[in-house]
């Protein structure tokens, strides 16, 4: 009996030393490992500033650049209304007004640069829809906010997304008189409907209207909105019955929206 209890004894002393081993070379490892995240946490750091920096001067020169062609595109129109006030003949005069129109053009594409900078330049924040309408140029439109009660996860620059929708309306449908923004909860989310009571929008158009310089006016403005929306994966469509109005419909998930505190 006392044999086994001794046999017990040192099988239970050699795994306890076979635990120790492991126990030090498991230590050994997280030390190791830890020594690795911890050099390559410092590396990240260095790329990150580095990277920050290199932004920033893109940011400026991007920043220069544009206030340079902005300065020589207002002497270039400033160039083109004198020569058009000196009575030119038919076919000068033409071809002059073209050249602002395409002078007019630039200048828009370079203010549009300016915009699309901005983009997720900043970190997104929660924004109160009510808020984001309250500055909104309406013209003839009345427009009936429904959806006060929410707050959205977004970039800062989520203003113009409505901002942009209220000059498609103002553009698009002359003889829209009103503007619903409603919201309804889902599944899957928050749907934020935009919609007037204009003409519409062609099935054939409804995704081209997102595109890049697709649009009556600089092509910019439901392009814009995508892009800002998607920074914090919020997706919008447009989806109206020809004739009935134009319907738009921002898909916000449910981690991206909450109720305002009352």
């Amino acid at each position: 009996m006392i044999d086994r209890l001794k046999g017990m004894m040192e099988q239970l002393q050699a795994s306890e030393e076979e635990l120790k081993v492991q126990n030090e070379e498991l230590e050994q490892r997280v030390e190791d490992r830890t020594r690795e995240l911890s050099v390559a946490l410092a590396e990240q750091k260095r790329n990150s500033g580095a990277l920050h920096m290199a932004n920033t001067k893109l940011h400026l020169l991007t920043s220069v650049t544009r206030h340079d062609i902005q300065n020589k595109l207002l002497a270039l129109r400033g160039y083109i209304d004198i020569a058009l006030e000196s009575n030119p003949d038919p076919t000068t005069s033409t071809i002059l007004k073209e050249a602002g129109e395409t002078a007019a053009a630039i200048g828009d594409h370079i203010a549009f640069t300016a915009l699309y900078e901005k983009i997720g330049l900043d970190e997104p924040q929660w924004i109160p829809l009510q808020g984001l309408l309250k500055g909104l140029v309406k013209g003839p439109v009345t427009l009936v906010n429904e959806c006060a009660d929410f707050s959205i996860y977004a970039d800062p620059m989520v203003e113009l997304v409505f901002s942009n929708l209220m000059d498609n309306t103002l553009r698009h449908a002359h003889e829209a008189t009103r503007v619903t923004l409603s919201c309804k909860e889902t599944e899957s989310g928050l749907t934020i409907i935009w919609e007037d009571d204009g003409p519409g929008v062609r099935d054939d158009l409804k995704e081209k209207i997102f595109e890049r310089g697709v649009g009556n006016n600089t092509g910019f403005g439901l392009f814009l909105a995508r892009e800002i929306l998607g920074i914090t994966n919020i997706p919008i469509r447009e989806t109206g019955v020809e004739g009935e109005g134009a319907r738009f419909e921002i898909l916000v998930p449910n981690d991206s929206f909450r109720m305002n505190d009352k």
